[in-house]
Order: structure tokens, then C-alpha cells, then sequence
């Protein structure tokens, strides 16, 4: 019974974390509703797209300059979560994949892949040693630089795709793990 009671706070810290995560994840897919609707009915109306984001759910109803907003209107953020970055890679995918059948008669093999990943890697190398000022720095360096983190997170992507890892049960692992080794570290 002792075992029971010693235990007993950290299983409510535990359900309660649980819960927490549950919760977010639900209001997460809730503000993805909400934003699939508004595409949805901006293509079905033609109308601009509002792009002023509501920062809060306080902002969330409110109107600029006087004007009623619908509900329709309502845009949460502009990120996108991993299943729809995912999605994006893979459409990009399959238009190389397209384009290389066409202009070579194959597609790229998952060696190839990773040597892309490389060379983009070394791109974003050679930018951020350009941001730091160890490389002369291109006019256009901010928006090279956010080119190539962008074709890295997109080969990242693919190459999970191709060795059918779950990149975010993956990501969460590490960084539990990460997070109670440095910890440990920390404490000694």
C-alpha cells in the first residue's frame, strides 16, 4: 500500500501530462479544420486570401477596420505540421521521380537521394559560413540560406519516406533520450 501511495503523485503527473499532450494535439487538428475549410471555400469563392493571421483565439473573431468577419476567414497560423510537409515532399517526389523517367528513363535510387542531401548540405554549409563572415556573402544570402534548409528538410523528409521511418515518433524518441542524458550530465 506504501508503493501505491509513493507512486500515486507521480502517476497523476503522468495522466496529466498524457491528457495535456492529447489536448493539443485535438486543438492542433481543430485549427487544421478550420484552415482546410477556409482553403477550401477561398478556391470555391475565388476570393484573396486573408492573410492576416490571427495570433490568438481573443484575435480569432475579430474584425479589422470595423468589418464582420466569417468564420471561414479565420486563419490560425500559416505553419504547417509534419504530415503536411510530408505531403509536399512527397508531390515534389513524384514530379523528380516524373521528370526523371521522362529525361533519364529512372528514377533517382535512395543512394542518390542521400548524395543530393549531401550536396545541399554543403550549399547550406558554405551560406552559413557565408552568414558568419568566414565566406564572402551572396546579395541574396538570407533567401539562399532559407532555400537550402528548406531542400534539406525536403531531402530529410524523402529519405525517411524512402527507409519507412516515422520521422516524428523518431524525433520525439531522440530527444527524450537527448534531453535525460544531457540532464544527467547537468546534475552530476
Amino acid at each position: 500500500m506504501r508503493a501505491l501511495d509513493d507512486a500515486l503523485p507521480y502517476l497523476v503527473e503522468l495522466a496529466t501530462g498524457v491528457l495535456e499532450a492529447a489536448a493539443a494535439r485535438l486543438a492542433r487538428s481543430l485549427e487544421l479544420k478550420v484552415q482546410s475549410d477556409h482553403a477550401l471555400w477561398q478556391l470555391g469563392n475565388r476570393q484573396p486570401r486573408d492573410r492576416s493571421p490571427c495570433r490568438s483565439p481573443e484575435r480569432a473573431g475579430q474584425a479589422r477596420h470595423g468589418q464582420r468577419r466569417d468564420w471561414r476567414s479565420l486563419v490560425y497560423s500559416p505553419a504547417m505540421d509534419l504530415d503536411e510537409l510530408r505531403r509536399s515532399a512527397m508531390r515534389i517526389h513524384d514530379l523528380y521521380d516524373e521528370l526523371n523517367r521522362q529525361e533519364r528513363g529512372r528514377v533517382w535510387t535512395r543512394e542518390e537521394f542521400m548524395l543530393g542531401f549531401m550536396g545541399d548540405a554543403g550549399d547550406l554549409a558554405k551560406l552559413v559560413l557565408a552568414q558568419e563572415g568566414a565566406r564572402t556573402s551572396r546579395p541574396d544570402g538570407r533567401a539562399a540560406l532559407e532555400h537550402e534548409l528548406a531542400d534539406c528538410l525536403w531531402s530529410v523528409l524523402i529519405l525517411a519516406h524512402r527507409y519507412g521511418i516515422d520521422l516524428e515518433s523518431a524525433f520525439v524518441r531522440t530527444m527524450e533520450e537527448l534531453e535525460e542524458a544531457i540532464s544527467a550530465r547537468l546534475d552530476r
